[in-house]
């Protein structure tokens, strides 16, 4: 199995926010946000701050009202041009826990994707509180769910596993990145 090296996240969030004093004569602005990075640097492996699987996929597309399911443990028969439940690399691709999942929909798309959901026992819970929940992504938005703790967010075969993703409104178009540990 190849080696994750040179692993990234990063989430900034930044503005200036800018207000006219006294009457307009004077401006005053002042730079507000943040910029995040893990405070120790992923390696590959199966530990805290650790990964060693990496999976992605741009450009998905969902009719209206289109469903499919992300299979985390295994991604079931997902092609993304290596073999079915393969990595970039044609790698065999299992996962025990999600360390990071970035999903970002397209800005053109015509609906929101609904993150979540799948309403049975085998679906991906372990970042929701129930199989039931949802997060509603619109057009150009993301979400990113990062954890180096070890565990991360735990995948099980047949149990939970199962991430649903849904175009709500119209058709959507969007890329997804899974960052995990097999062990």
């Amino acid at each position: 199995m190849p080696d994750l090296t040179a692993i990234r996240i990063l989430a900034t969030l930044q503005a200036t926010l800018t207000n006219s004093i006294d009457g307009g004569t004077y401006t005053a602005s002042v730079a507000q946000g943040f910029a995040k990075t893990p405070a120790t640097a992923l390696t590959n492996g199966t530990s805290a701050n650790q990964a060693n699987r990496i999976w992605q996929d741009t450009g998905r597309f969902l009719a209206s009202s289109g469903t499919e399911d992300l299979d985390l443990y295994d991604l079931g028969s997902i092609d993304i041009g290596a073999g079915a439940g393969k990595d970039a690399l044609g790698q065999t691709f299992t996962l025990a826990e999600v360390v990071a999942l970035c999903v970002y929909l397209h800005p053109t798309s015509a609906g929101n994707l609904l993150v979540g959901g799948k309403g049975t026992s085998a679906a991906w819970t372990s970042p929701f509180a129930a199989n039931t929940d949802k997060l509603t992504l619109k057009p150009g938005g993301m979400i990113l769910l990062f954890a180096p703790t070890d565990p991360a967010y735990a995948v099980v075969d047949s149990t939970n596993h199962l991430l649903k993703i849904e175009a709500s409104g119209g058709a959507c178009t969007y890329d997804v990145a899974v960052l995990g540990r097999s062990a």
